[in-house]
């Protein structure tokens, strides 16, 4: 309606950035009516916003609605005013390419190394997260449940800079702001919201609680780094490179296969997730693990909650979904964070409207991902059972292991390139196993079958199996 008011005005659209998920009438179907209603001079150039790491799939879809160019959320300011000019023909110096941007983490510790930073966040999967990111930059941290916890911490040690959750029990991100702000000697403390909020007014709202920035999660990395250095005041000791205490929420015992993380998960994005841990393996494997666990019935507790429709009960739903969007966000769950966003939405803006539609989308991105990390959970679980059962120790002939490595090398590729070849790998390898530990034929015979079916991906956690029976790292 306002791009034809534009047109019958004389004012026509030269911009317009839209979202592919909305309610009522989607990004896609927008443009699309568009396109259809206007003449070619009045069409506008676009910009759609899309989910994390959907660019394939959108643009085979938006290429045919005339959409100019996607940039995925949460968006980077700096790309997004490159886009803009790329679209309207205007060169400009990038300082960032998407891409091709690095992060200088020694330059950073030069910098801020050794700063104390207080963290007030209730969710132990997010303060994980948010711990590993700011110890890799040689920051100290201190955790915080919420908000009343904050305020106690600041009246016993003495901290550079605040990072403020809004949603946590007790006392939320902003009354704690105001209460800090309250003090006179917490006014030049920086206080920086971190938070799943995305809706408009926001970062206004975190700013007149007295805040003095604003960054979403899942949490980017240069921009919190970015934010970082600009409000961490300069003062002696600091640039001091401190070791991290890595991991020492989790539990004790490291698991016996520490790293088994399969190629893909259903609806997460592992790259992305592995990309903002820094590579910690353990620890995306523990949070996935972690989310598993708490949240794997999140879907029935908010149905249930909704379908009562008492004022509480929608309360507490959009607390766990506000939570579990956080969390999928962190996990890089894309498919599941877009789906909770839109139902955590449409209940605060639009209330009284039908919500099992966004509701059923909600359930289905979750059961997704739960089922994928359950596999990964039994697999890991098998392994484990063979290993005790049939240990590399058994007696059995030598192995010819300068033969068995690369044919198992081969193998591996060849499954993960769905390759027609891959029984042929197979074949070749299958001799050189004869006299291997009973374990090895065991998870050999189930390898052999799944091949059979044309079942590569499935076969993966197999012949990962044998692998780890024999003691040989795939490449």
């Amino acid at each position: 309606e306002a791009i034809q008011q534009g047109v019958a005005e004389g004012r026509p659209y030269p911009l317009v950035l839209v979202d592919w998920f909305m309610p009522k009438m989607d990004g896609l179907q927008t443009l699309q009516q568009v396109k259809e209603g206007l003449s070619p001079e009045f069409f506008p150039k676009t910009i759609l916003l899309i989910p994390y790491n959907r660019e394939e799939k959108c643009r085979l879809l938006g290429d045919a609605v005339g959409v100019n160019a996607y940039l995925a959320k949460p968006v980077n300011c700096s790309i997004l005013f490159d886009t803009i000019m790329e679209i309207f023909g205007r060169d400009v110096a990038k300082a960032f390419r998407k891409g091709k941007g690095t992060l200088d983490t020694q330059k950073i510790v030069e910098r801020i190394g050794g700063a104390r930073v207080l963290l007030a966040e209730d969710n132990p999967i997010n303060q994980q997260v948010a711990r590993e990111i700011l110890e890799d930059a040689g920051l100290i941290v201190e955790v915080a449940n919420n908000g009343l916890e904050a305020l106690a911490r600041l009246t016993e040690s003495a901290y550079d800079l605040v990072l403020m959750d809004i949603q946590m029990p007790e006392m939320d991100g902003y009354q704690a702001s105001r209460r800090i702000r309250s003090d006179p000697g917490f006014a030049n403390l920086p206080i920086i919201a971190m938070t799943a909020h995305a809706m408009t007014g926001d970062r206004e709202k975190c700013l007149a609680a007295g805040m003095n920035d604003h960054l979403t999660k899942p949490i980017d990395l240069a921009r919190l780094y970015e934010a970082l250095m600009e409000w961490i005041p300069a003062r002696e000791g600091l640039g001091l490179a401190v070791p991290p205490e890595r991991n020492q929420d989790l539990e004790g015992n490291s698991p016996p296969i520490p790293e088994m993380l399969p190629e893909t998960l259903p609806g997460i994005d592992l790259n992305a997730a592995l990309v903002r841990l820094k590579g910690n393996r353990r620890l995306y494997r523990s949070l996935l693990l972690e989310f598993h666990r708490d949240y794997a019935q999140s879907g029935q507790q908010i149905r249930f909650f909704l379908v009562g429709k008492r004022n509480d009960d929608v309360m507490s739903a959009a607390k766990l979904l506000h939570t579990v969007k956080g969390i999928a966000g962190n996990i890089a769950a894309t498919r599941l964070f877009d789906a909770t966003w839109a139902l955590e939405r449409q209940l605060k803006l639009f209330p009284e409207e039908p919500f099992l539609a966004a509701l059923d989308r909600f359930e289905s991105a979750l059961n997704e991902v739960v089922a994928g990390i359950g596999t990964m959970k039994q697999q890991e679980e098998d392994a484990l059972a063979i290993r005790e059962e049939f240990p590399a120790s058994v007696e059995a002939p030598p192995l010819d292991r300068e033969k068995i490595i690369p044919l198992m090398n081969a193998l591996s590729q060849r499954l993960k390139r769905k390759a027609y070849e891959t029984q042929e790998s197979f074949d070749a390898l299958k001799p050189h196993l004869n006299h291997a530990p009973t374990g090895v034929q065991e998870a050999l015979r189930r390898l052999e079958e799944l091949i059979e079916r044309l079942d590569f991906k499935g076969a993966q956690p197999s012949l990962a199996i044998i692998a780890k029976i024999l003691e040989i790292d795939l490449n």
